[in-house]
């Protein structure tokens, strides 16, 4: 919107006066309350745009974001707690259905000590009665008796540890990424990670390493599968990655915590058999060895076995013979 200028009154153009030009005010700014001259405020129009469109860019991104964070129900990260207690409670029973059988057969182990025990005491006594008996005899008794010691010390020796530490509150892990900004700065802003929603990738120089390695600088990420939020079986793995792709797979050793993992552009499936990669590549980042952030490539006779898709299993990359 533009008023007149009061003519009685002339001011200079506030273009003009930053360019060190010479050009009265002709037409004021509603919003910014400037007066520009005529050759002046077509342009100063034109930022005003160009920043409406930045908004409404900023707008989409946000309404992006949202319709991602909408993208499960309630009711469906439910039933995928539902899910992970039963199979929690399958792995608990199947780890007491074998300690059980182990602490039977040790049962079953002392029984028997006691049953050949029982026949020596038996022999002893009749010999013992009747002076039946010679040095053989007596060496023979010696050794039985070392062994069934022997035997009964395994058998002691058997101990039930059960753990009672485990950290139940830590078992299921729920993230809440916050954003610093109300709405999402554009696309390729210095400001914006290039891989939002994890947390293994926080440093800058790996997020910029991974895209060079990668052949796209300005490439951003979205997390898709996370072991920890979605579940360490391989149904849960395919159930979030199939159909997507390029991916970068990026593990954590446990305990050390250091990071390696493997790019490809081959969009995971559930169909079991290899897949032709010419792109992908193994990477570390952190290593016990301290060797730099490296790139290890499919070695070209390799490259038709570089991804491997099973059902059954995770994100399966080549081998140490198909490296280069």
């Amino acid at each position: 919107m533009a008023a007149s200028v009061n003519r009685t009154n002339p001011k200079e153009c506030a273009a003009c006066k930053e360019l060190k030009e010479k050009g009265r005010g002709v037409m004021i700014c509603a919003g910014c309350s400037q007066m520009f001259c005529n050759k002046h405020y077509p342009q100063h129009r034109q930022l005003i745009d160009k920043q409406f469109d930045q908004l409404i860019e900023q707008h989409a991104l946000f309404q992006q974001d949202l319709n991602q964070t909408q993208h499960k129900t309630v009711s469906q990260l439910i039933q995928e707690i539902d899910e992970w207690q039963q199979e929690m409670f399958d792995e608990i029973m199947r780890a007491v259905t074998a300690s059980k059988q182990k602490l039977t057969q040790t049962l079953s182990k002392q029984d028997e000590v006691k049953r050949k025990f029982t026949l020596i005491t038996n022999d002893l006594r009749v010999k013992q009665s009747t002076h039946d008996y010679d040095e053989s005899d007596v060496d023979e008794w010696k050794q039985q008796l070392a062994e069934l010691e022997q035997q009964l010390k395994n058998v002691q020796t058997q101990k039930l540890n059960l753990n009672r530490s485990i950290n139940f509150t830590k078992l299921i892990d729920i993230q809440v990424i916050e954003k610093t900004e109300s709405i999402s700065p554009p696309l390729h802003s210095p400001k914006q990670p290039l891989f939002i929603g994890g947390t293994l990738l926080n440093d800058k120089q790996h997020q910029i390493k991974l895209n060079e390695f990668c052949g796209r600088e300005k490439e951003h990420w979205t997390l898709i599968y996370k072991g920890t939020r979605d579940g360490f079986a391989a149904k849960d793995f395919h159930r979030h990655c199939d159909g997507k792709g390029p991916t970068m797979t990026v593990i954590q050793s446990h305990g050390s915590g250091y990071l390696f993992g493997a790019h490809t552009i081959i969009p995971w499936s559930s169909q079991n058999g290899p897949k032709n990669d010419s792109e992908a590549f193994l990477f570390t980042l952190t290593n016990p060895h301290r060797h730099p952030i490296t790139k290890f490539t499919i070695d070209d006779k390799w490259k038709q076995y570089a991804v491997l898709h099973v059902k059954t299993r995770g994100p399966i990359l080549g081998s140490v013979h198909h490296l280069q």
